[in-house]
């Protein structure tokens, strides 16, 4: 007995040992919780999300690049995949109400609570629920070239009347007054809207919203709508609008601008951005018949929603609601401004510096004269059909209203039946492992690489917006995979050495890149291996290799590239300098989510996913 007991004794201190050991070389520390945000823009992964993330040293967030609508994550929904957080673009109550059963509710929340009434409102559930918050709106109103009107000498319009004239005065100068890109159902809806807040804001159109969110209406109220069409034929006659309105575009727009033939038109405070090179753009808001009657339209930068499974963690659930704080904070949305130069918060608590090309809104916006869009489907179809119509002059105000019910108000949302055209045999995650990277992803990349017939690929990491789900897809679950950001495929032979700049510039960061700031973030490799070291928040490259065997710096591979046009010249020419860019053959006008659409629609299968990187 005693010599069992000296064993067993021995067998525990070997043990305790082995487990101190461990704990001593970190293999049994605490892991961080993670929490997982989708965001609706490849552009906030520069300085917005990693703001974010640097708030939360004690928290692993993932940020992945999904796509922007509601039908994206109706399909995350069917997978029962649904990330923490979500950000979406534009968002319409009535659209989402299949996804609304699989988030949280929010309306009692501290969060909540410091937003204004009149916004929330227009979120508010028939159970009184809120699902969806919108992030600071994007102002829209009319821009105005103030060096135009200086030099005319013409009064800056500020109120209907002072529109009216100064639209008269440029056409006795030979210059449009006023016009815009009427091709667009977003200028459509945003004008009709903008034309007529006051009626949409009243108590009939506040009820008949709520109605129509709710889907419990598919009709456009006839008091209501027959205002808002009057006073959209008023505005199409007194801006001087013409049927070849209907057809003009951006760069129409943009070139009447930038010859001085345009004196004003229907923008955004992003637009500035865009606009400012060819004048003094200034914003003006949409006119009523007295300064007091002015109103802005907000279109939210993104809005955002929670995972309802939170509600089974309180835990997890109070510490996604402090990093949805700071989604939402001022420090945060500054960190937007150079998208969108100014964002309208809908935060009590928040208040960010007008600049100084909107500063003649201050009246608007300290009245809360700041209307939130409404921007479901079925009112986009409806006001292009009805803002286009009174333009070509097909309709009066009578028709329009008839027009725009018959053509997408009285019938509801149809189910998809769409054809299945793709079958997964397997499934990959999007999770990130140290030694081998993001399976999802990384299979992506290496049937690009197939479809490129190259030795070697690279891609960003946002070529793939999350998982990758095995079973039946239609055409849109598949696109819905894929990054939709104008990405094409460039191929080309570079050497070993030139090889190592280019991926050298995607891990450690370079201004034709998104400089990565998490694991999440670092470009995806097929065809060779990665060995990446992180150093305090950076990323280093260490080595690359091929076939187990480090890339020769003389030897010729060819090579595939993915990404934007202008981010590949800019990164082939940091990387190897002028003219290299030239050397690429380029997949010209079809991108390159097309190609691999194409690909597997034609009976081919995803490619297995491979190890690409080792993180230390």
């Amino acid at each position: 007995m005693k010599l069992k007991t000296r064993i067993l004794l021995l067998l525990f201190i070997v043990m305790m040992s082995t487990v101190f050991t461990a704990c001593q070389s970190g293999e049994h520390k605490k892991a961080k919780d993670t929490v997982t945000v989708y965001v609706s823009n490849i552009s906030y992964l520069s300085t917005y999300a990693p703001y974010i993330e640097s708030q939360f040293p004690d928290l692993n967030i993932r940020f992945i690049a999904g796509r922007a609508g509601i039908s994206f994550y109706e399909f995350l929904q069917q997978q029962d995949d649904l990330p923490d957080i979500m950000m979406v673009g534009t968002v319409s109550s009535r659209d989402s109400l299949e996804l609304n059963s699989s988030l949280l509710d929010l309306s009692l929340t501290e969060t909540v609570a410091s937003y204004h009434d009149s916004y929330l409102e227009q979120y508010r559930g028939q159970d009184k629920s809120i699902r969806w918050l919108p992030a600071g709106g994007i102002i829209n109103g009319i821009l105005a070239n103030k060096d135009l009107f200086d030099q005319y000498q013409i009064n800056l319009p500020t109120d209907y009347d002072s529109f009216v004239n100064a639209c008269k005065a440029f056409e006795e100068q030979g210059i449009r007054g006023y016009t815009s890109d009427y091709k667009y159902e977003y200028t459509c809806l945003y004008t009709m809207e903008g034309c007529s807040i006051s009626e949409l804001t009243s108590l009939a159109g506040a009820t008949w919203r709520n109605n129509y969110s709710n889907s419990l209406t598919d009709e456009l109220d006839r008091d209501l709508w027959l205002k808002v069409f009057q006073k959209a034929e008023q505005f199409v006659t007194d801006a001087r609008l013409v049927p070849e309105d209907t057809s003009r575009g951006y760069s129409m727009t943009l070139n009447d601008l930038s010859e001085g033939k345009l004196a004003m038109l229907r923008g955004t405070s992003s637009d500035i951005i865009s606009y400012s090179p060819h004048g003094n753009i200034v914003m003006l808001p949409y006119f009523g018949e007295t300064k007091e009657e002015n109103w802005l339209l907000t279109v939210p930068a993104f809005h955002v929603a929670l995972n309802g499974k939170l509600a089974q963690d309180q835990e997890k659930q109070a510490k996604v609601l402090e990093v949805l704080d700071v989604i939402l904070s001022k420090e945060a949305m500054e960190f937007l401004a150079d998208n969108y130069i100014y964002i309208h918060s809908y935060n009590q608590d928040t208040d960010v510096q007008l600049p100084k090309q909107l500063e003649n809104l201050k009246p608007e916006i300290e009245a809360n004269h700041m209307f939130i869009a409404q921007t479901d489907q079925g009112l986009y179809s409806a006001a292009t059909v009805a803002m286009q119509g009174l333009i070509n002059g097909e309709f009066n105000a009578e028709e329009a209203y008839n027009a725009a019910n018959e053509a997408a108000l009285s019938t509801k949302k149809e189910e998809n039946e769409a054809e299945v055209v793709f079958t997964a045999e397997k499934g990959y995650s999007s999770e990130f492992m140290k030694a081998q990277g993001n399976q999802a992803a990384s299979s992506i990349v290496n049937t690009l690489r197939v479809i490129a017939d190259t030795e070697i690929l690279l891609a960003p990491s946002y070529i793939s917006t999350g998982s990758l789900y095995a079973g039946d897809h239609t055409l849109e679950q598949l696109d819905n995979m894929f990054m939709p950001s104008g990405n094409r495929l460039f191929t080309g032979r570079l050497t070993g050495k030139e090889i190592r700049e280019i991926a050298r510039l995607m891990v450690e960061g370079d201004p034709s890149v998104i400089v990565p700031f998490s694991p999440e973030t670092l470009p995806i490799a097929s065809g060779i291996y990665l060995t990446v070291e992180e150093a305090e928040g950076h990323y280093l490259l260490k080595e690359i290799t091929k076939d187990k065997k480090v890339l020769e710096d003389e030897t010729l591979y060819s090579v595939g590239l993915v990404d934007l046009p202008e981010r590949i010249q800019l990164l082939t020419e940091h990387a190897l300098g002028e003219g290299k860019f030239e050397t690429f053959t380029s997949s010209g006008d079809i991108y390159a989510r097309v190609l691999w659409l194409d690909y597997l629609t034609a009976g081919n299968p995803l490619e297995a996913p491979s190890p690409y990187i080792v993180l230390k």
